[in-house]
């Protein structure tokens, strides 16, 4: 179950509720009014009441005193929020009810929004803050996103509505309204955040700290969610239900969302630790001053620990700040450093597992050790969990595979824990690790990268040397495809062309297509990718984001024409698990691109829309650097914001057929066609033949030089060729050609 917190400011009872007349949820956002609520040294509360647009603009900027930025110094050196704000010395915000303050002092509700707010604590880096108001924005409910006033939280506001009219007599019919859209909120909420949310008692005057925030997220055109509140009290019981052991994976400072990068914000984090821990053995240093010597090394230790403990320094960042400063570790192994580091941080958690049984403890014991130790993510694209130290000296993302299950066992029971490979196993691989999407968290981070102006996308088209006039207009659409596959599911088609790169060896085509992903997606590109084996193909399509189809001349025309036609438009696949025992539909991501040193190359009678065959001139320029952030953060601008139509119109389908017919692999019975046969557009000039006709003309001719492709696909080369009247009569087709002298 998560922890229940009051809202801060929240009273258990309010003694001022009173009856009054009946009132609709307000949900016009133009027209709502915050309360804002400040208590002045004599503790009398003032009250001004301002519009939304006001406030948003207000919290761009500081108070003359700096109230906001002495707060969160304050919190960047003891792990929490000082007096400041227990005293009343920053504002309240009541986004939820308008208030009016009486004669005899007390503040009464008079008018309610349609708003509720969900807090996001624990984020210790500025790039955390500004992924979870980014991820925020999805959401078509989403009024606001800012930075709480400790600047390491986030407040997103919600606009919500009643799914029913109905109207409200009393505070108490308020309070339940906003308990059912903020449990409503919350359920959609956490599964789209990239960092856990906070529970909090929700009522009419849930509220917040006056806060400061230069850029906030603010959408007056929000989408109102509507709320029913049964629906809203069967949400939280079954999330209750299904969470009973997430209390243990919330540990403190745990970086486990964060995006597959490091920042400057790690250094940041790095040294805001490091300044906590020069505190921490300042106060050590003088409470063990007058132990006794031979005691002082463990009492000074153990001091450490609890210091750390209390400016909430997670347990492993204090193990490994203590062993790498520890000036007694000539005396102190590591393992005797972080028994009494683990014994002082569990003496310090609350007593959640005392009445536990003694599978239920052990279990609970070897889930908080995992979680302290290591950060855990379920890849929901590649399908497999993930993991990484949970410490600012950050690393990659690695699976967890069976050997680090080995070695997560073995760390286990040198810990003291009574642990087996399929414990460790059976956790690692449960719905208790949070899902997590590197391409949306990819997305997310770059969604604001792009300056509104430089075309990065036409300047990545144009390190591809080429006459087509429309190379950089095709190549726009195709890479905007490409992300709006990533960011849309349910489309009804997938990216359904292929750009083919087609010159000598040593001109950089496989270069280009490695570039087209950042580092921090590049393991989702895929080459060699053998397109016969059917169920590894629709697999790569699901766990891949960009598929290289190297040296395409390969690929036989029975699998051009057939099976790759046919994958390349579909918008999802379905496969068979391994072991599996019956067909599921997965998602898909990858786009195809691929690359051939030969000129013809397309087998498909019919015509070839499906690819884009672009000749290079001159060696692709793979000394452009690209802006990844810029690059990708213009093509999320123009997918959100629908800027241009990023698939193909039947005008464009047609021009690249035209175009792609140079390109056209031509069998022995077509070039002989051209030898000895013309089309004409006058009847009195030429005679109007079936296919078979022409056929053994052609065989009579040529004879055992003309190679057998069948009747049936000779005719669809002759459907196809431009120029060619043809007529159908009955159930046969005839051409009319004209016999060259």
């Amino acid at each position: 179950m998560e922890k229940i917190v009051p809202c801060h400011g929240e009273s258990s009872s309010t003694p001022w509720r009173k009856q009054f007349v009946t009132y609709k949820i307000l949900n016009n956002i133009v027209q709502m009014k915050f309360s804002i609520v400040r208590t002045d040294r004599k503790k009398t509360a003032r009250l001004s009441v301002k519009t939304a647009e006001w406030f948003m603009k207000r919290i761009q900027n500081d108070t003359k005193a700096g109230d906001i930025v002495k707060l969160r110094e304050h919190v960047a050196i003891f792990g929490h929020i000082g007096s400041d704000a227990d005293d009343g010395q920053v504002a309240l915000i009541h986004p939820s009810v308008v208030l009016k303050k009486t004669e005899n002092g007390r503040l009464e509700a008079v008018d309610y929004n349609g708003v509720v707010t969900i807090h996001v604590p624990n984020l210790l880096k500025t790039s955390d803050t500004d992924l979870v108001k980014r991820a925020a924005q999805f959401l078509p409910m989403t009024l606001a996103a800012i930075t709480g006033c400790d600047g390491r939280s986030v407040e997103i506001l919600v606009a919500v509505a009643q799914k029913e009219d109905i109207t409200l007599q009393t505070e108490d019919e308020a309070d339940l309204f906003y308990s059912a859209a903020y449990n409503t909120a919350f359920a959609i909420y956490k599964g789209i955040l990239p960092m856990a949310p906070e529970r909090q008692k929700a009522t009419a005057r849930s509220n917040f700290l006056m806060t400061l925030d230069p850029k906030p997220y603010y959408n007056p055109k929000a989408t109102p969610l509507m709320v029913e509140q049964d629906v809203a009290n069967l949400l939280i019981e079954q999330e209750a239900a299904n969470t009973g052991l997430a209390d243990l994976m919330a540990t403190g400072g745990n970086e486990a969302n964060r995006p597959n990068m490091v920042t400057d914000d790690d250094f940041t984090l790095y040294t805001t630790y490091e300044q906590k821990y020069r505190l921490a053995v300042e106060e050590a240093y003088n409470a063990t001053a007058n132990i006794d010597e031979s005691q002082r090394q463990e009492a000074y230790l153990t001091r450490l620990a609890r210091n750390l403990c209390t400016m909430n320094v997670p347990e492993e960042e204090a193990f490994l700040h203590i062993r790498n400063h520890h000036a007694y570790r000539a005396s102190y192994d590591e393992d005797a450093i972080r028994a009494i580091v683990s014994a002082v941080y569990a003496e310090e958690k609350p007593k959640r597992w005392q009445t536990a049984d003694g599978i239920g403890l052990q279990t609970r014991r070897l889930i908080a050790l995992l979680n302290t130790r290591y950060v855990f993510r379920y890849n929901t694209v590649l399908g497999y969990t993930e993991y990484r130290p949970n410490n600012t000296w950050v690393q990659d993302w690695v699976p967890c595979d069976e050997k680090a299950i080995n070695g997560l066992t073995i760390e286990a029971r040198l810990a003291g824990h009574d642990a087996r490979d399929k414990d460790v196993r059976r956790y690692v691989q449960s719905n208790m690790i949070r899902p997590s999407d590197p391409i949306i968290d990819y997305l997310a981070n770059v969604s604001d990268k792009w300056d509104g102006v430089t075309d990065h996308i036409g300047m990545m088209a144009r390190t591809v040397p080429c006459d087509i006039p429309q190379w950089e207009t095709w190549f726009r659409k195709w890479f905007v495809s490409m992300v709006a596959q990533w960011m849309l599911p349910n489309q009804d088609y997938g990216n359904s062309v292929v750009p083919m790169l087609i010159s000598p060896q040593g001109d950089g085509k496989t270069t280009f297509c490695r570039m087209l992903l950042p580092k921090e997606l590049r393991w989702g590109f895929l080459e060699n990718l053998d397109v016969s084996e059917k169920r590894q193909t629709l697999q790569a399509m699901h766990n891949y984001l960009l598929i290289n189809l190297d040296e395409f001349n390969q690929i036989s025309p029975k699998l051009q024409e057939g099976f790759l036609k046919n994958v390349i438009q579909l918008p999802s696949v379905k496969i068979k698990r391994p072991y599996g025992k019956h067909t599921e539909e997965f998602r898909r991501y990858a786009s195809f691109i691929a690359t051939t040193n030969e000129v013809n190359i397309l087998a498909d009678p019919t015509g070839s829309r499906r690819f884009i065959c672009v000749p290079l001139t001159a060696p692709v320029h793979t000394d452009y650097k690209p802006n990844y952030e810029a690059l990708y953060g213009q093509a999320y601008y123009i997918v959100r914001h629908h800027k241009m139509q990023w698939w193909f119109s039947n005008e464009e389908v047609q021009q690249i057929m035209e175009h792609n017919r140079q390109f056209t692999v031509l069998p022995p019975a077509i070039q002989y066609f051209n030898e000895y046969f013309e089309a004409v557009d006058d009847e009195s000039k030429g005679e109007w033949l079936a296919p078979t006709a022409i056929y053994d003309i052609l065989r009579a001719k040529a004879g055992s030089s003309l190679q057998a492709i069948g009747v049936a696909s000779f005719g669809r080369y002759l459907w196809n060729m431009p120029g060619l009247k043809h007529r159908r009569i009955g159930s046969s087709k005839q051409y009319l050609v004209r016999k060259k002298d």
